[in-house]
């Protein structure tokens, strides 16, 4: 991934989901300059948009599954 492109970062809202460690993530890439686009749900929308333009969603679960 290159350090200037742009990343989409969706986080679900489920129970016992901690944010903060996303939110550390996020604020580094951005304080580095990086373009950084942070969505709160949406998951079915995103993944039509992305398919739309020819790329297929990429997903990171953490080692807890959320």
């Amino acid at each position: 991934m290159q350090e200037n492109s742009l990343t989409v970062v969706k986080v679900g809202g489920g129970a016992g989901i901690d944010p903060s460690g996303v939110c550390t993530d996020v604020a580094a890439w951005a304080t580095r300059g990086r373009p950084v686009v942070l969505v709160h749900g949406a998951s079915h929308r995103a993944n039509i948009l992305t398919k739309a333009r020819g790329l297929e969603p990429r997903f990171l679960t953490s080692p807890s599954g959320h």
